[in-house]
């Protein structure tokens, strides 16, 4: 088969959000965090071939006839938020 490769790639960025209703959460030690990540993967886009023919009386011997997927962009987003209780 022929060689495989591919490299993935992940952006993140945390972002705090304030407290709006009661400070008093402030005090007891709850946060909120929402994160926003961008995955890509295969982001060179290389072309992986799969399914190589092994038949020797096919015309298609020795040639792959399917790929794996290309390029893909996922976007994702993510609220965290923590409560310590006494």
């Amino acid at each position: 088969a022929p060689g495989f490769a591919q490299l993935d790639q992940r952006l993140s960025k945390l972002l705090h959000v304030p407290l709006f209703f009661n400070d008093e959460d402030k005090d007891k030690g709850e946060f909120r965090n929402l994160e926003l990540n961008l995955d890509v993967f295969n982001v060179l886009n290389r072309n992986n071939l799969t399914d190589v023919v092994g038949e020797l009386s096919s015309p298609l011997f020795g040639k792959p006839n399917a790929s794996l997927q290309a390029r893909t962009i996922q976007l994702s987003l993510r609220f965290n938020f923590r409560a310590y209780r006494k």
